[in-house]
């Protein structure tokens, strides 16, 4: 089956209005097959109903508790669309696969196919970098680093991950949880700054080499770091990445008394991506996932992503509550319009989620319908990574359709 999300680059990608993502959700001939589908399911395929001539995606939920995750960004504004009919042989083509994996791909062999006949890229499971076609997943990268990530210091509030938005010598800021930290460059050496404790470590190579870093003032023995160069998306100063979808929300009264039961997500996957339905509700790959959660019950709460967190969406203590404020959903079974919108004003983020009903389905009566907060420094302006959740006896099922990305 195709990984996806394999495009993303941190460069600022296109102006207003640019298409990121856009999904109806409808079958092309062979129901359920990853050739079609790009959303993937906590739970077992056999919870997953996808497509048919109304589209959409519904998962079935009861007394369990699922989520669903597409990772939507792939560049598709910005690379070839795959032509079934074009002959590409071995030339090295990058194209974006469309229905075909929803990713970019490259042609590195003629593979079983030929390549003659302009055969998709076929992925059969999740591991497989090369498919029988001779496709190769294919990434982007920076050339700079962009985010790197500090673990096992000795002095435990140096620990975390630490982001900068452009590159050569400026600074990174601890975006996860705890105490401000920084690292810059002073001319000579890059100091990694804890807040109340001074420079705490020290790393002479310009290229920031991570197994370089030394004890300065604040003694800060055994460090380990791991840079990252690839990046996502990187919304443009003054513009948003603005997330819309339905969502259906079935045998639902619950949601009239439930605090948080319904959650969704805006991420980034920091390279991880979940290929396969069944995936459970906490993984490995979601270990340093970065991001919001908006949840929906009698309160409209936004969250803020913890790192160094198996569990994806489904316990608050793997997020920082920004807001809450009281939403009264007044119908029983929900159809609501869902956006989500994360603004770049200098490298500080603004995150809003806004739920309405949708052509009168989904009443809410009083309270917020639309919430915000804005990072008080700056923090990664990255995202390729919808979820979208129902807690434990909820509801029966929930329907996503029409899904939409853009920047605005």
């Amino acid at each position: 089956m195709p990984r996806l999300g394999l495009s993303l680059t941190s460069k600022q990608m296109g102006g207003a209005g640019v298409e990121v993502y856009t999904d109806t959700m409808r079958e092309y001939g062979y129901p359920n097959t990853f050739t079609e589908r790009q959303w993937f399911c906590s739970g077992s395929a056999g919870n997953v109903t996808y497509g048919g001539s109304a589209g959409g995606l519904e998962i079935g939920t009861g007394s369990v508790g699922r989520h669903a995750l597409v990772h939507f960004d792939c560049l598709k504004d910005t690379n070839a669309a795959f032509d079934m009919g074009f002959a590409y042989g071995a030339g090295g083509q990058v194209v974006y696969a469309g229905i075909y994996g929803h990713g970019l791909y490259q042609k590195t062999d003629v593979g079983a196919g030929g390549g003659s006949g302009g055969y998709p890229p076929i992925f059969s499971n999740d591991t497989s970098l090369r498919d029988i076609n001779g496709w190769n997943r294919y990434r982007p990268v920076d050339t700079s680093i962009r985010k790197i990530t500090i673990s096992n210091s000795s002095v435990a509030d140096a620990n975390g991950v630490y982001y900068r938005a452009s590159g050569g010598t400026d600074p990174f800021t601890k975006v996860s949880s705890g105490t401000i930290a920084t690292i810059f460059w002073d001319g000579s050496a890059w100091y990694l700054f804890v807040d109340g404790l001074g420079n705490v470590a020290r790393n002479t190579n310009v290229n920031i080499d991570s197994a370089s870093w030394l004890p300065w003032t604040g003694n800060a023995t055994g460090i380990t770091a791991v840079n990252k160069n690839d990046m996502y998306r990187y919304i443009p100063n003054g513009k948003s990445l603005s997330v819309s979808f339905n969502l259906e929300c079935k045998n639902a009264s619950v949601l009239q008394t439930d605090l948080n039961g319904l959650r969704v997500g805006l991420l980034a996957s920091d390279g991880f991506y979940i290929n396969t339905d069944n995936h459970l509700i906490s993984n490995s790959s979601f270990q340093n996932y970065t991001g919001y959660m908006a949840s929906y019950g009698t309160r409209h709460r936004l969250y803020k992503r913890k790192t160094n967190d198996s569990n994806l969406i489904w316990t608050t203590t793997a997020y920082d509550q920004k807001t809450s404020s009281t939403i009264a959903i007044t119908t029983p079974n929900p159809v609501f319009s869902i956006n989500l919108k994360v603004t770049n004003n200098n490298n500080i983020p603004t995150f809003q989620s806004s739920i309405n009903g949708f052509e009168g389905n989904g009443s809410i009566g009083t309270g917020i319908k639309t919430a915000s907060f804005t990072e008080p420094a700056s923090c990664p302006m990255s995202f390729d990574t919808l979820v979208v959740a129902s807690t434990s006896g909820v509801m029966d099922s929930f329907k996503v359709t029409n899904v939409t990305a853009r920047i605005v």
